[in-house]
């Protein structure tokens, strides 16, 4: 196993309201100092991760299942509810059960998210829409959609003021009702290849 060349590490941070807690808990902790962070969505931190681009970082849960042996989990911390998440949201021009054979847009910013809306839309509600990943936007997205798979600051400010004509349906609550489970979005990984190196285990601790 190499050490990283670099001492300083490069943590993923993702670039969403949602996460202003652990961002403002390692600056107070003074874990970043030596560290450089890159700000981004969820699916482009997975991407750079796994690219070995980063060595700390969020990363959904689905990419870290499909990529364990190349990652070490970072225990106790993760993006997950029991319950309303608040942020991960189908948002609907119709009732879920009218969207069989209907377009509904996926937020590319999303992995696990996206799957989770599929699964409930097909497994829990039982249709069978069509599906279009587009890049986040609920205005374009609903241009083109019945309904819209949205994350992050946009899922937050719809469920704020929800535009007349669309229905918000929170994919933890909907989780939760269905299984009687709580969710896991995502989970917070360090690269195996460089997980000796000082930087990334003086960011990981």
């Amino acid at each position: 196993m190499k050490a990283c060349a670099d001492p300083r590490a490069r943590l993923g941070d993702i670039s969403f309201l949602n996460c202003a807690p652990i961002r403002w808990g390692l600056a107070d902790s003074g874990a970043v100092h030596d560290v450089d962070m890159v700000s981004a969505p969820p699916e482009q931190l997975s991407a750079l991760l796994l690219s070995g681009d980063l060595d700390i970082s969020p990363i959904s849960v689905v990419r870290y299942l499909r990529h364990a042996e190349e990652l070490c989990l970072l225990p106790g911390i993760a993006i997950g509810s029991d319950g309303p998440v608040g942020s991960c949201h189908i948002v609907s021009r119709d009732p879920l059960e009218a969207l069989d054979g209907r377009v509904v847009a996926l937020s590319a910013a999303s992995r696990s998210t996206t799957l989770l809306a599929r699964m409930l839309l097909e497994d829990a509600v039982g249709v069978r829409p069509e599906y279009r990943t587009l890049r986040q936007d609920v205005d374009t997205m609903l241009r083109t959609a019945r309904a819209a798979v949205v994350i992050g600051d946009d899922a937050l400010r719809v469920r704020a003021a929800a535009p007349a004509g669309l229905t918000v349906h929170d994919t933890g609550a909907m989780w939760r009702s269905w299984t009687g489970l709580p969710m896991v979005f995502a989970v917070w990984a360090v690269r195996r290849d460089v997980r000796g190196g000082s930087g990334p285990r003086r960011c990981a601790r």
